[in-house]
């Protein structure tokens, strides 16, 4: 019997090369899942522009305030569309990645956590069109890494 495998990592819309790239091969080989944290600080980023050392910009330079404000922008449109909030779609957008197990969201009081978790309805209510808006918008998937034994790339795994 295999023991629980998992692995505790920030990822959200604007921090993806781990989840997406680096770890293809344990999730395929081995069925490995992550814990998401952090997907909410999104919101705090975009509405701010505010620049953290954990944080990869957008196309691995550190993003312009005006960029992060026409990203946050576009994507209040999307959750607004929805009727929800963008705190809402980036913890979405973290639990829509099928590798993704959990998602660990930081809470003050039971306010906040029942705001947090509409965010499991604004998944249900997405669509294809909303998560193709969102890459488009976001323009920093990363390119799939080589798989060496057919020298093609994996597909994406979002």
């Amino acid at each position: 019997c295999n023991r629980p495998i998992g692995e505790l990592c920030v990822y959200n819309i604007i921090n993806r090369k781990k989840v997406e790239n680096d770890m293809i091969g344990i999730f395929q080989k081995f069925n490995f899942g992550f814990t998401s944290v952090s997907a909410a600080l999104c919101e705090k980023v975009l509405k701010e522009g505010e620049k953290d050392k954990h944080l990869s910009d957008l196309n691995k330079r550190e993003p312009s305030l005006e960029r992060m404000e026409s990203v946050y922008i576009d994507i209040y449109d999307i959750a607004k569309v929805l009727g929800y909030e963008i705190s809402h779609l980036t913890l979405a957008w973290a639990m829509f990645h099928k590798d993704i197990t959990s998602t660990v969201i930081t809470i003050a009081d039971k306010n906040e956590l029942d705001d947090s978790l509409k965010s499991t309805d604004c998944l249900k209510k997405m669509n294809s069109n909303d998560w193709e808006k969102m890459e488009i918008i976001l323009g920093n998937r990363p390119s799939a890494p080589m798989n060496w034994k057919t020298w093609t790339p994996f597909p994406h795994r979002r």
